[in-house]
């Protein structure tokens, strides 16, 4: 399941940044556990950290038509990588949540810093 959504620490940069909307994914994070972080369903509860997926990150990008994706490796034993477009802005990363995130946090830090 966490192939499905961004990463602990991409998550814990969304909500610093103030992403707009509750997921329906949440990370967990627990000490001295073999597992020290794993994903569930968001409740809303004050120990959950918000993780959000793909398409809940594409949703809040502006203009979906301007939003492009794409998915890619130049050879069988490099991992797939994606990049999200739009305008001039260009985010890469190994999974296509993590992508996305990274587009929105390009689009919405640099709109802050105006």
């Amino acid at each position: 399941m966490e192939n499905n959504c961004v990463s602990l620490e991409t998550a814990k940069k969304l909500d610093a940044a103030g992403f707009p909307t509750d997921p329906a994914l949440a990370w967990f994070e627990v000490e001295g556990d073999e597992f020290p972080a794993y994903v569930a369903p968001y409740t809303g509860e004050e120990d959950q950290q918000r993780a959000w997926t793909a398409q809940e990150i594409a949703d809040q990008l502006p203009d979906h038509e301007t939003v492009r994706l794409y998915a890619g490796h130049t050879r069988s034993d490099f991992p797939r990588m994606y990049r999200a477009l739009a305008g001039n802005e260009t985010a890469e990363a190994d999974t296509m949540a993590e992508a996305l995130a990274n587009l929105w946090l390009k689009l919405n830090t640099k709109e802050a810093d105006k």
